[in-house]
């Protein structure tokens, strides 16, 4: 008895021979796509204040302006235009530099940890292979007085002392997991689509 195939075998086997490769760059292109969205959710959290942080004492909102005033005189105006734009705020290019820094310390009022957009602007992705990346604070980055932004962060989004916890990583990861998933499972499909 003879057997033969019949239907489109031969486009079968040759798009299951080139799957590999082309799975790699959708599954790359997911992994920069889902990091990217992430880094993106979070800084919408910090702007639209929706994450049900503690609200700050008035105390607390005098001495930041006043430290952050301070802090601010030391930064150029590079980084004073890179926040501004961060925390989405009009300014001009010919608006001179101590009148931006006034516009920064203005701009992030009683937002809960907006004030100059470092923790904010700091927030990133960063790709490690072409399945796998991470979320985080950019390691290198200071705040206006030299501290790490990366241990803010931590502080904020663990607690400490008298600062309460005001985690912004975690739940955000938690809402974007869905989101993730099936960003890699378009991924998957378009890699056996034609």
């Amino acid at each position: 008895m003879e057997m033969s195939l019949s239907g489109a075998w031969t486009k079968v086997i040759n798009m299951f021979s080139h799957a590999g490769k082309k799975l790699e760059q959708e599954v790359n292109q997911a992994t920069i796509d889902s990091g990217e969205a992430t880094v993106k959710a979070i800084v919408e959290h910090f702007k639209n204040q929706d994450l049900g942080w503690k609200a700050l004492s008035a105390e607390t909102l005098k001495r930041r302006k006043r430290q952050e005033r301070n802090a601010l005189k030391n930064i150029g105006r590079g980084e004073i235009t890179r926040r501004l734009k961060a925390l989405q705020i009009p300014h001009g290019k010919t608006e001179k530099t101590g009148d931006l820094r006034s516009r920064l310390i203005a701009g992030g009022g009683d937002m809960i940890l907006v004030v100059t957009g470092t923790l904010m602007s700091s927030i990133t992705f960063e790709q490690k292979d072409f399945k796998e990346g991470s979320v985080g604070i950019n390691r290198g980055a200071r705040s206006a007085d030299g501290k790490s932004v990366e241990q803010i962060a931590m502080v904020h989004e663990f607690g400490s002392g008298h600062v309460p916890a005001r985690p912004f990583i975690e739940p955000t990861a938690r809402e974007m997991s869905p989101k993730v998933k099936k960003i890699y499972e378009k991924a998957v499909e378009k890699t056996f689509k034609e």
